[in-house]
């Protein structure tokens, strides 16, 4: 290499680290709720178990979190940017995939959200939770008007790896292209309940398919 050619090579070297740099502290999010008069909540974390810890990262500043609970459980962590005098609350369900009915309530760790920024534990789930969970968070407001919701699913990915612990058989197929994707789709049998059971794992490449069924 030439003077010219390092040069380059240094820019360029120099604006991938930046860039690592600023998507290792830039705030994640999962969900946000914009209430009508401009405050936002946001979901910034959820996380399984029974010692649940969040760490939220910015700039120059990071901030720990922590929580235990007896028995495996859902954590809920988050943000709040109140910008108005009036205090709000929150409520958040647990809702089927298909028919969007809610199934069961999760504990608010946050009762009134007022004016000002804060962030930590916004709800825990009330009992053990399954490998796939679909959350919706609404506000709670008097009257008929609409309520703001928002709604994200989450997998327990340790639940899902313990599940995967059994023999299983592996395939590959070929996907439709309306039905191409790069993700991964469970088929679960007794959903929502203390007994669910992992059938089939899908692994979605594009074009390709590969399937891992249990015995």
């Amino acid at each position: 290499m030439n003077g010219t050619e390092l040069r380059k090579f240094a820019v360029i070297c120099f604006f991938v680290c930046l860039g690592l740099i600023v998507v290792a502290f830039w705030p994640r999010k999962i969900a946000t709720l914009r209430c009508a008069d401009g405050s936002i909540l946001t979901v910034r974390a959820v996380t399984f178990g029974t010692n649940h810890v969040w760490t939220k990262r910015g700039f120059g500043r990071t901030v720990r979190s922590e929580w235990n609970s007896e028995t495996p459980t859902m954590a809920i962590w988050g943000t709040w940017d109140g910008r108005q005098p009036e205090a709000h609350s929150f409520r958040f369900e647990l809702i089927h995939e298909v028919g969007r009915r809610p199934w069961a309530t999760l504990k608010r760790r946050t009762e009134n959200f007022r004016p000002g920024r804060q962030a930590g534990l916004l709800a825990t789930a009330t009992n053990s939770p399954g490998m796939l969970l679909c959350v919706r968070v609404s506000e709670e407001t008097e009257g008929k008007r609409p309520r703001p919701t928002a709604e994200f699913m989450v997998k327990n990915e340790r639940l899902i790896k313990e599940r995967s612990k059994r023999s299983s058989r592996w395939s590959v197929r070929l996907n439709a292209p309306r039905f191409w994707s790069l993700r991964t789709q469970l088929m679960i049998a007794n959903e929502y309940t203390t007994n669910e059971i992992l059938m089939e794992k899908f692994c979605n490449f594009g074009p390709l398919v590969v399937c891992q069924k249990f015995d």
